[in-house]
């Protein structure tokens, strides 16, 4: 004769099981969190790689501008390329290979610093990257920041913080010019470090 499980039983066995789930849940959880924890103590971020003294400026935000943003200037359209594999854009043999790229900066950024990476292996010619702003009012334009590799071999990173005109208003279009005027030039990127006024 088979023995049955009185309903009493049963309920105080599923009570019991419920009321240790909670206790489970936090054995569990508890490794995961606590590495989270000693993740977000840790955080890793561009700005890590500006001198000491641009370190820990409050609000502090980069953006990136790849090579693949620039765009031939007309005049030698074939006089630079971009490659695929390693994605930079590089002179070709005819000389003055001149690209631009567009730049959206939110109102009211204060731009800290223009950093560009490059590779220079031409003895002769150097690579230069400039920061530079339209007046869309008066139409009058001005370069904020110019970065040279100054035949500096191989590839590596050229900065200047020393902009010009820092603000950004409502009316300003914002852009990068470079030129690269041998197969040994070559723009892997440009970042503008940046911060926005307190509210």
């Amino acid at each position: 004769m088979k023995k049955r499980i009185s309903t009493t039983s049963l309920i105080s066995v599923v009570l019991a099981l419920v009321s240790a789930l909670p206790v489970l849940a936090q054995r569990d959880l508890a490794p995961q969190f606590a590495e989270a924890a000693d993740t977000n103590a840790k955080p890793r971020s561009l700005a890590d790689s500006l001198p000491e003294s641009w370190q820990g400026v409050p609000g502090l935000t980069s953006l990136i501008v790849p090579a693949a943003a620039f765009v031939d200037d007309g005049p030698l359209p074939e006089s630079s390329h971009f490659s695929f594999a390693s994605g930079d854009l590089s002179g070709d043999a005819t000389a003055n290979g001149c690209s631009m790229a567009p730049v959206t900066l939110p109102v009211g950024a204060g731009v800290s610093l223009l950093r560009a990476w490059v590779t220079d292996d031409d003895a002769v010619e150097d690579i230069s990257v400039q920061l530079r702003k339209l007046d869309t009012v008066t139409g009058s334009a001005a370069q904020m920041g110019n970065v040279f590799s100054l035949g500096t071999p191989g590839e590596a990173p050229i900065t200047d913080d020393t902009i010009q005109d820092p603000i950004i208003s409502l009316h300003d279009s914002i852009y990068l010019t470079t030129c690269v005027d041998s197969p040994d030039l070559s723009i892997h990127s440009a970042i503008i470090f940046y911060a926005l006024e307190p509210s």
